[in-house]
């Protein structure tokens, strides 16, 4: 090669392009994508179930009352519990939410006063930050494994591990499994009188 320098330089151009496609192209569509599916999966799921308001399902943050509803009618119409996710989650949430803000408004006071109260602040939100994160995943992860209990009992556990460990697939385990009703009880038909 006579002129090894234009080599790198062209090949700098090429990842330079390369990362803006994929930040700037990409990522927004596989984004999109993800989130149409699991609004669609929960959806479906919530509508074929009679849950009120279905279309909730389509509004961030307000999906998670769905995945809540399913998740509770799952437990009460096969164990007989009540266990309120539909709120829990919407609450967990907001305090994640919370917790969020003030974190950036703690580093900003920190990096502008410097002062030690400022970082012991911040360091002490960051620390109940990731007790509410933990605690947050744990309820939603239980509400999802009740979602494909629901759908396909037998995937259930392997669904909800690979979920955990791989979050672009909890769309695609929700979409694949929306049409099935494996784990509900079998529905009473409306002309059999109670016994």
């Amino acid at each position: 090669m006579i002129f090894p320098e234009y080599g790198l330089f062209y090949f700098d151009q090429a990842l330079s392009l390369f990362g803006k496609v994929l930040t700037e192209g990409v990522m927004p569509l596989a984004s999109i994508a993800v989130y149409v599916f699991t609004a669609l999966s929960l959806y479906t799921i919530a509508r074929r179930r009679g849950i009120s308001a279905p279309w909730l399902a389509w509004v961030p943050v307000a999906n998670l009352w769905v995945l809540g509803s399913i998740s509770d009618q799952y437990r009460y119409l096969t164990q007989g519990q009540m266990k309120h996710k539909r709120v829990t989650l919407l609450i967990w949430e907001c305090v994640s939410c919370a917790m969020i803000a003030g974190v950036v408004v703690s580093a900003f006071l920190a990096v502008a006063g410097e002062s030690v109260q400022a970082i012991v602040t911040l360091l002490s939100l960051v620390l109940v930050m990731l007790v509410v994160a933990i605690v947050y995943a744990v309820l939603y992860f239980m509400a999802l494994y009740d979602v494909y209990a629901s759908c396909d009992p037998q995937n259930a556990a392997l669904y909800l591990v690979l979920s955990i460990f791989f979050r672009f697939l909890v769309p695609v385990f929700l979409f694949i499994s929306r049409d099935m009703e494996k784990g509900m009880p079998p529905r009473k038909p409306a002309g059999d009188p109670e016994i």
